[in-house]
Order: structure tokens, then C-alpha cells, then sequence
């Protein structure tokens, strides 16, 4: 968080904002639907899904269009934060005992196919 939070760059504010942080309150919200024993809460965290879902994909949308005329140094700075963040949430979310949860793994596989939309590399 200090990492985005700290960023002077638009590029990296939007990617870490849009990308990642959507990406998570989503895979959040998807877990707390599929395990809650409550029928009203589930359908209420379904609204918020799909609110959450629908601010991700206006990111992907935006931020898909804005890359297709960036330099290739800004791709490449851009590319680098992304990357950056992608090795801080793993190691963040990593456990000393195993592989991935598949909560998370989920939640990865998301972000990296958001990523891939909007036409950045990441190389973890």
C-alpha cells in the first residue's frame, strides 16, 4: 500500500488502484459470498460484487485505451511498478507452508488476465 500510495505517476496510481486493488476487493467479495451461511448477506455482497466488478472494468477499459499511445520508456516504468507489486502481494500473501491458496490463486490469476488486457507485461 505504501508502495502505491507513495507514487507520483498516474500511470502507477491507476494500475495499482484499478488493477490490484480492485482485483483483491473482488476476490474478497467472492470468497465472503461463497462462505457466508446467511442467504441475505450473500445476496447482498452479490450487489457489491458486481458494483466492485463494474469499477474494475471501467479501469481495464480506460487504461487499455490510455496505453496504446504511451512511450515505451512509460510503458516500461509502468510495467516495472506493476511487476514490483505483483512480487510485494505474493510475498505478502505467501505461506511458509505450501503453495497458493486457491483463493488467492484465483485472485492472481484475475489481476495478471486484467493486466494482459490492458496490454502490460508482467514479468513476476
Amino acid at each position: 500500500m505504501h508502495r502505491l500510495l507513495d507514487s507520483d505517476h498516474y500511470g502507477e496510481k491507476i494500475v495499482g488502484m484499478q488493477i490490484f486493488l480492485e482485483g483483491i476487493a473482488v476476490g474478497l467479495f467472492q470468497r465472503f459470498q461463497k462462505e457466508s451461511p446467511d442467504p441475505l448477506l450473500r445476496d447482498l455482497i452479490g450487489l457489491v460484487l458486481r458494483d466492485e466488478s463494474r469499477h474494475a472494468a471501467f479501469g481495464v477499459i480506460y487504461l487499455a485505451d490510455r496505453f496504446k499511445s504511451v512511450s515505451a520508456a512509460e510503458r516500461r516504468r509502468i510495467e516495472d511498478f506493476v511487476s514490483n507489486l505483483w512480487r510485494l502481494f505474493h510475498h505478502a500473501t505467501g505461506s511458509p507452508f505450501g503453495p497458493i491458496n486457491e483463493f488467492l490463486q484465483s485472485t492472481f490469476d484475475d489481476i495478471a488476465h486484467r493486466l494482459e488486457l490492458i496490454g502490460l507485461e508482467l514479468r513476476p
